[in-house]
């Protein structure tokens, strides 16, 4: 009998160490969030590269890897869930507030606008209006990769776009129009280091009197006139601009047309054309900070 009692610690103290490895086993609060920061790490990657490449090269590297931008939307849906409003949804406001013009109305007050969305990331924008008012509005929707259920198409947005349009750039300007879109949205999009050519390429593409729509992070910018002054000087003016929400800004231009003098201000040299949408592209970076996150 003194043996069995001296044995019942040692067996207690194995059953203890087999409870607390089937403890481990279920995974503690600190391991179910591994998921979660391996997320966050790697959507912070993937975001970091979009700031500091240029569009072509942002597309040729999602092309070669598949799952890129199926792990970028993941963690921003994981790192936009927290924001008191999402600024697709403030878009969405503005296009669905905007009353329905007689035939020949340009930008959201044409009949049956066709909104172009670049850098759409998972088509929201499309997927709102499609539920809301299916019947008045058209969106394409364009970014870094096709979406599998068909709703996003792969291009460089940075002067890659399938659609007619006119270089505000070239010195002959047609006698036809020959633009079809009504408005442009760039949410949260203006990401590479050429995304000066994004705005130009709207301009391309946009009907004259047609609306360009941006949101994007506050914290990109040292100057909110310093960024409404390119965007003005690429072909566009400032109708509105709305910083009161802590997350992002929100900015509402109208095509005009490409202002020389505002472009040879802004830029030193004697360049002229296209050099000089060059010298406006070399700008961006510092009109328009790149979101960088501090090594750890």
């Amino acid at each position: 009998m003194a043996r069995r009692t001296a044995r019942a610690p040692h067996r207690r103290r194995r059953q203890r160490r087999r409870q607390r490895r089937q403890r481990r086993l279920l995974l503690p609060p600190l391991h179910t969030s591994l998921p979660e920061k391996l997320l966050g790490s790697r959507f912070r990657t993937i975001n970091e590269a979009l700031y500091t490449t240029s569009g072509a090269d942002a597309l040729a590297e999602t092309t070669q890897e598949a799952e890129r931008m199926a792990a970028y939307h993941a963690g921003f849906r994981a790192q936009t869930k927290s924001w008191p409003l999402v600024p697709v949804q403030a878009i969405a406001r503005i296009l669905l507030s905007s009353a329905s013009g007689a035939q020949g109305g340009r930008g959201m007050s044409a009949q049956q606008p066709l909104v172009l969305d670049l850098g759409a990331g998972e088509a929201p924008l499309a997927r709102i209006l499609a539920r809301e008012e299916p019947a008045r509005w058209k969106v394409l929707s364009f970014d870094l990769d096709n979406s599998a259920d068909g709703w996003v198409r792969r291009v460089n947005c940075a002067g890659e776009l399938p659609l007619p349009g006119v270089s505000p750039w070239q010195d002959e300007t047609p006698a036809l129009e020959m633009q079809i879109v009504d408005v442009v949205v760039f949410c949260l999009a203006l990401m590479g280091t050429d995304w000066v050519r994004m705005i130009s390429e709207a301009q391309r593409v946009l009907r004259t009197g047609g609306d360009l729509l941006i949101s994007e992070v506050s914290s990109r910018h040292d100057s909110i006139d310093a960024f409404v002054e390119v965007i003005c000087a690429l072909g566009f003016e400032n109708l509105t601009q709305d910083s009161s929400n802590t997350h992002f800004s929100l900015f509402h231009f109208r095509k005009t047309a490409l202002d020389r003098g505002r472009v040879a201000r802004l830029v030193a040299g004697d360049d002229e054309g296209e050099a000089q949408l060059e010298s406006l592209i070399a700008m961006g970076p510092q009109v328009l900070k790149p979101c960088l996150y501090k090594r750890r």
